[in-house]
């Protein structure tokens, strides 16, 4: 989760039994960077948080599960950001919890038909996103989120 570096395969390999990503977009159709921006605008419904295995390619490997988060256009991408990793990590204590107690996980494999892999939004998309209203970041959804670890102070 939050983490830059593509493993290649000796790497993965290290991890007998296999590696998980969490990543802040529906797999197949949202996967790379800025995966909520895109779900954003493209007018989705929602956006979601993907658990998948991890292989060699880039958010390819077989999905465990997928929560969802409707997308509110009152508050911004930063605001989706912060409420749809919790839903990954919640996800994964949940598959964590599973595989201890010895069951064993069905990952479904993806339909790459499905897949448009997207790199960083280019200037006429970030000027498509504020041109619907979408922001970024939003000064009201950043105090909220602050709020979370400053319960006594006000900003």
């Amino acid at each position: 989760m939050r983490f830059g570096i593509i493993f290649k395969a000796p790497v993965l390999r290290l991890a007998r039994r296999g590696a998980l990503n969490i990543h802040p977009g529906s797999l197949p159709c949202y996967p790379g960077l800025f995966s909520p921006f895109y779900a954003m605008l493209a007018d989705e419904p929602t956006a979601g948080c993907t658990l998948h295995v991890m292989d060699e390619g880039i958010d390819t490997g077989p999905v465990i599960g997928i929560r969802h988060l409707p997308i509110d256009p009152h508050h911004s991408l930063f605001w989706h950001l912060m409420h749809l990793y919790p839903l990954g990590v919640e996800l994964f204590l949940q598959t964590l919890t599973h595989l201890e107690a010895g069951r064993a996980l069905r990952p479904q494999p993806q339909d790459r038909s499905q897949r448009a892999y997207r790199s960083l939004p280019s200037p006429e998309q970030f000027a498509a996103f504020r041109a619907k209203k979408l922001r970024l970041v939003d000064p009201e959804d950043y105090r909220e989120f602050l709020g979370r670890f400053c319960q006594t102070h006000t900003f």
